[in-house]
């Protein structure tokens, strides 16, 4: 009976914190390796440019490298620091953004002339140290500007900083927007343009919290397989998933989740 009790109480916590839990059976069939980086790269974030269909990944180690559609290695750099995540901005070419923790900055690095174009110091903007993990990119509509979700593997907060690229461009810290008890760590972020759905990944409960952003609630939680997820990105209906100890990617497939029924879409 006491048992029957505690189910009921998680079950109605669960249903006013607006989310819904799938159970914890997956296929691990659905889970596979879709690419390896060389021993002690360590990947730690993922993006996917979808006009010339590149994946970009970061890693601990302080490299950037550039995959064509079916994970192989194309190009890779050399950047100082310790690389947590990557993202890209749609309506730029050839322009990456990345965290580099250490500092809490974001750096924009140039692709086509290898150069770091400049450095954002997100903590000052803050005014506290973010130990910044993780970054994805949404835009405004039909205007050059949009905001760098950052999310804190350390305290499970995740910011938001207004970016304009009409001209110079400037980013100002706009607002925290998350911060909810199911969240109990941000290793990895995507946003999916489609939906308004920011995905949130966790480490260290193997599972992906989707927060809507019009909606200002969570709005779906799934568990998944592997460890040590530290970045992810959702092209259709598969997630690509990357292990850092391991160097991996590997691709989810998200068919399998009865409470997913549109996937995510850049």
């Amino acid at each position: 009976m006491m048992i029957m009790k505690k189910r009921n109480l998680l079950f109605w916590i669960l249903l006013f914190a607006g989310c819904m839990v799938e159970p914890s059976k997956f296929s691990l069939a659905s889970y596979e390796m879709f690419s390896r980086q060389k021993h002690g790269y360590e990947t730690s974030g993922i993006t996917f440019e979808t006009k010339n269909e590149f994946f970009y990944i970061v890693s601990d180690s302080g490299f950037l490298t550039k995959l064509d559609k079916n994970g192989k290695e194309l190009k890779t750099w050399k950047i100082k620091g310790d690389l947590e995540g990557v993202t890209v901005v749609p309506f730029l070419n050839n322009a990456v953004f990345i965290i580099e923790e250490d500092e809490d900055k974001i750096l924009h690095y140039d692709t086509a002339n290898s150069k770091l174009v400049s450095e954002y110091k997100i903590g000052d903007l803050v005014k506290k140290e973010i130990k910044a993990e993780s970054i994805a990119f949404m835009p405004i509509k039909d205007q050059a500007k949009g905001y760098f979700l950052v999310g804190s593997q350390k305290s499970a907060r995740i910011y938001s900083f207004f970016a304009d690229f009409t001209g110079d461009v400037e980013i100002k810290f706009h607002k925290e927007i998350i911060k909810d008890k199911l969240i109990e760590d941000v290793s990895g972020l995507f946003y999916d343009n489609l939906n308004n759905d920011l995905w949130i990944l966790s480490d260290k409960k193997n599972h992906i919290v989707i927060f809507n952003m019009e909606k200002n609630k969570i709005v779906n939680l799934i568990n998944i397989p592997g460890k040590h997820q530290e970045g992810l990105f959702v092209i259709g209906c598969r997630a690509y998933i990357t292990e850092d100890r391991s160097g991996t990617i590997n691709v989810l497939d998200l068919n399998q989740y009865k409470t997913i029924s549109d996937c995510g879409s850049e």
